[in-house]
This record gives C-alpha cells, sequence and structure tokens, in this order.
C-alpha cells in the first residue's frame, strides 16, 4: 500500500495544490476540490470532528481550488481520468 503522512506546512502546501488541481493524476480534475469541499463541510457539522483551525484550512483550501480553476485553463480541461484515458 501507498500511504503517506505530512505535517505542518508540508501538509497545508499539499492540501492547497491538490484542492488546486495541481498535484493530481490528471492536473486540472475537479473530483478532488469536490471531496474537499465535502470534507470542510462534514467538519462544520455539530457532529464534525473539525476545529477552527481544520476549519478554515479546508474553507481555504476550497478557495483557493475554485479562484485557481477559475482564473486558468485547468477547469476547461477533460474531467477526470476517464476523458484522459479516452
Amino acid at each position: 500500500r501507498n500511504i503517506f503522512m505530512l505535517e505542518g506546512d508540508d501538509a497545508v502546501w499539499h492540501l492547497m495544490r491538490v484542492a488546486g488541481g495541481l498535484d493530481s493524476l490528471v492536473v486540472g480534475e475537479g473530483q478532488i476540490l469536490s471531496q474537499v469541499r465535502q470534507c470542510h463541510l462534514h467538519s462544520i457539522e455539530e457532529d464534525g470532528c473539525g476545529g477552527k483551525v481544520l476549519s478554515r484550512l479546508l474553507n481555504n483550501a476550497v478557495a483557493a481550488g475554485e479562484r485557481g480553476r477559475g482564473e486558468n485553463a485547468l477547469s476547461k480541461g477533460g474531467g477526470g481520468i476517464s476523458s484522459a484515458a479516452g
């Protein structure tokens, strides 16, 4: 199995790159941003496990991902792995 753990600044930068579609199997793929958004929404629910720091981090990652996709040609790409394979 391939698993890795990051801490501190490395974890923050990785989250931002993933949410922005820059660190993905297919650059610009939007599914990961959707998953980060769902994670943020879950973290702010009453029974969610996120605190203020995690909530703000995920909120900023979603905002950065949306801004990056809107300002670049990333969102005009295919749609993910299936379109890259075809």
